[in-house]
């Protein structure tokens, strides 16, 4: 395919995809999707956590920063 075939195909499809982002403009929606949740699954509950605990496990992590651990990611 020459420089010349490959520019009118992109100008085609782009008039294409623009003819159709009109048409999608014309469509209403009348009905929505999805649900919406009135409560929640989970139960609240407070932070017993001892301190004694956190310092010991910030302690035996190899990175912290700002109260939170940083954790590798992908090293498999």
């Amino acid at each position: 395919m020459n420089k010349m075939d490959q520019e009118k195909i992109e100008k085609e499809a782009k008039k294409i995809m623009d003819e159709f982002i009109k048409e999608l403009d014309k469509i209403q929606l009348t009905k929505e999707f999805g649900t919406k949740r009135t409560f929640q699954t989970r139960e609240s509950f407070e932070n017993d956590c001892e301190s004694e605990f956190r310092e010991r496990m910030f302690k035996n992590a190899p990175k912290e920063r700002k109260g939170f651990i940083v954790a590798e990611k992908k090293s498999w």
